[in-house]
């Protein structure tokens, strides 16, 4: 009967390698495939064995704790509303003005390996106009050309400067809690006169949950007076994305005129530690301020 035994094993062999490959997490598809960049469009990702990361509190009354945040972009933009659902699958919101083209889908589960799914989704035009800034008008787009750190732990910060290039600076530790600040400058526009201010960044965060206070500021006066256009962390219920995305853009409601050398900046600044001080790295790759008439 050795035959059977023989049989039988390389029958549970089987089992166990098709166990084994239908257990790894994996995206399957984004349903519709396809939407208008003029408006919201809801879809669901459909994918296989995402699941919350279960943990365990090992304090005095230690329980059992679940993470459920997932991260997801289409190339770099993020998606809102990413919600994990039972079935395994994750809603979400592609927002309106995306330039129109194919893109790639990229999520983050809380586990921390990045799941890809090449051409998942496609950005469609509306019936008129292209739907981002070129339809408001003439329009600058201004990359930081320097930047300052106050503050420790900063490391390659100009490689934080120019185009988004997949190259970035990064603030690392209990940065947020120390106050840091990290100040970008522009040069001077081509523009002249009354301007409408945009502010968008590519950046991400890595080394655990971070919910630390995290602001971030422009000034039209050379970093005179600072008005606050985004936060991150505190009671803002807003999180650092934790893959490389675009964040904004905001309203720069303080830069109202074409600016000259050094007058429009845009600072991060870490505001205060919540709960226990969060040791995390903050990566930014690309600052962007888009002036439009």
């Amino acid at each position: 009967m050795r035959w059977v035994g023989t049989a039988l094993l390389v029958f549970g062999l089987g089992v166990l390698a098709v166990r084994c490959d239908d257990g790894s997490p994996a995206l399957q598809a984004v349903e519709p495939s396809s939407g208008p960049n003029d408006r919201a469009v809801a879809v669901v990702i459909h994918a296989r064995a995402l699941a919350p990361l279960v943990g365990v509190d090992v304090g005095c009354n230690g329980h059992a704790t679940a993470n459920a945040h997932f991260d997801a972009t289409l190339d770099t933009y993020l998606l809102q509303q990413v919600t994990w659902q039972s079935n395994g699958d994750l809603s979400a919101i592609v927002p309106p003005g995306l330039p129109p083209r194919p893109y790639d889908l990229h999520v983050m589960p809380p586990g921390g390996e990045l799941l890809t799914l090449p051409q998942a989704y496609r950005v469609l035009p509306p019936g008129g106009g292209d739907g981002g800034l070129g339809d408001a008008g003439t329009c600058a787009t201004l990359y930081a050309s320097s930047e300052v750190v106050v503050g420790p732990n900063h490391n390659n910060g100009d490689l934080a400067l120019g185009p988004p290039d997949g190259m970035a600076g990064v603030l690392t530790g209990q940065w947020a809690a120390n106050r840091t600040t990290w100040t970008f400058s522009f040069d001077p526009s081509s523009l002249s006169g009354t301007v409408t201010a945009r502010v968008s960044s590519v950046l991400w965060v890595s080394g655990g949950y971070v919910d630390d206070r995290v602001v971030l500021e422009s000034s039209g006066d050379s970093g005179q007076t600072w008005t606050q256009i985004a936060q991150w962390g505190g009671d803002s219920g807003i999180t650092f994305p934790t893959l490389r995305a675009v964040v904004g853009p905001f309203f720069a409601p303080n830069i109202t005129m074409a600016p000259g050398l050094g007058q429009a900046q845009v600072r991060i600044r870490g505001d205060g530690a919540v709960g226990p001080r969060d040791g995390f790295m903050l990566f930014v790759d690309a600052v962007e301020l888009d002036l439009c008439q």
